[in-house]
C-alpha cells in the first residue's frame, strides 16, 4: 500500500514537471533543483525520502568543519529537518530530507511543493550554514532549524 501511495505522490509531481524531467523521476527518481541533483525514493512503509546533493564542502573545510557538521545534525530533533551528510564516493555534502507519507498526501501536492517551491529556499540556506562552518564562524543552530522548521511545507 506504501508504494501504491508514495507512487501518487510521484505522480503529482510530475504533473509540474517538464516532460524530460518527469520521465527521470519516474524511472530513477531523480531530479535537477536550481543545479542540484535531488533523488526522491520510498523510505520505510511510510516516509518519502529526499537526497540533495549540496556539493563538495567549501574550501577551507576541515575536521573543525565535518565536527561542526555532525553537530548540527545533533541539534536537528523534528525528523523535518534535514540531516547533513557526507556521499563516500564524490565526497560531496547530502542533505537528506524524510518526510512521513501522511504529511505530504495531507497537503494539496505536498511533494510537488517541497521539490519545486521549498527546496528553492532551503538550499541556500544551507550552503550559508555550509559556508559559515568552514569559515569557522559559530552557527546559531537553534536560529537555522528554526529558519528550515518555518519553510517546510
Amino acid at each position: 500500500m506504501s508504494q501504491e501511495r508514495f507512487d501518487a505522490l510521484l505522480s503529482q509531481l510530475c504533473k509540474a514537471l517538464p516532460r524530460d524531467a518527469a520521465a527521470d523521476v519516474r524511472e530513477r527518481g531523480l531530479l535537477s533543483v536550481d543545479g542540484h541533483d535531488v533523488l526522491i525514493d520510498l523510505w520505510s512503509d511510510d516516509a518519502c525520502r529526499i537526497l540533495v546533493d549540496l556539493g563538495l564542502p567549501p574550501g577551507g573545510a576541515d575536521s573543525r568543519f565535518f565536527r561542526r557538521l555532525l553537530a548540527l545534525n545533533l541539534d536537528a530533533e523534528s525528523d523535518a529537518v534535514p540531516v547533513l551528510g557526507l556521499e563516500a564516493a564524490s565526497g560531496h555534502i547530502v542533505a537528506i530530507v524524510q518526510q512521513p507519507l501522511e504529511v505530504l498526501e495531507q497537503q494539496n501536492d505536498g511533494l510537488a511543493c517541497l521539490i519545486m517551491r521549498q527546496l528553492p529556499e532551503w538550499v541556500p540556506h544551507w550552503r550559508a550554514l555550509l559556508a559559515h562552518q568552514a569559515a569557522d564562524v559559530p552557527a546559531d543552530a537553534d536560529a537555522l532549524v528554526a529558519g528550515w522548521i518555518e519553510m517546510r511545507p
